[in-house]
Parts: structure tokens; C-alpha cells; sequence
């Protein structure tokens, strides 16, 4: 198998309404990982936020989990538009 490979990973805390969320980036991979909490449509708006400012024209994709589906995002649409498969 091989060692663990390691990660350079910042994390990013956002207010949401009395508490902290936590996300975390993968620079060397390039994702962003979340907890599953309620509302779901909170740290999606947060991430698709960030790549529309920061990287609009990136080729961008999501999945529940390690092992889920992957589905495509077109940050093209607007954040509403986004959004609208986690309201």
C-alpha cells in the first residue's frame, strides 16, 4: 500500500447565524470538503460563491461523498440558478 499521502489543507470558518462552519480545502487536490448539516444549501452557497469569484470559467464538479455520483456544475448559470437542486 504505501504511507498515508499528505494534504495541504486550509480551513475556512464561516459564521452562520450563532455558530462557526468549518470548511476545508485540499489545495493539492483542489476540492473543497463540508459536514453535511442543515441547511444544505448554506456551504454550497459559500463554495459556489468563492469559485464563481475566484475561478468563473473553472470546470467544476461536486459529489455527496468519496464514493457518490459526481455531477457537473456550470458556474455560468448564477448562484440562484446553483443553488436550486439543494432548496
Amino acid at each position: 500500500m504505501g504511507p498515508i499521502p499528505r494534504f495541504n489543507v486550509y480551513t475556512l470558518s464561516v459564521p452562520y447565524r450563532d455558530e462557526l462552519r468549518e470548511f476545508s480545502y485540499f489545495d493539492d487536490r483542489k476540492f473543497f470538503s463540508f459536514a453535511d448539516q442543515d441547511p444544505i444549501d448554506f456551504p454550497f452557497r459559500v463554495v459556489f460563491t468563492l469559485l464563481i469569484a475566484l475561478v468563473p470559467a473553472q470546470q467544476v464538479m461536486w459529489t455527496d461523498d468519496f464514493g457518490g455520483d459526481v455531477r457537473h456544475a456550470d458556474l455560468s448559470v448564477g448562484i440562484h440558478q446553483l443553488l436550486r437542486p439543494f432548496q
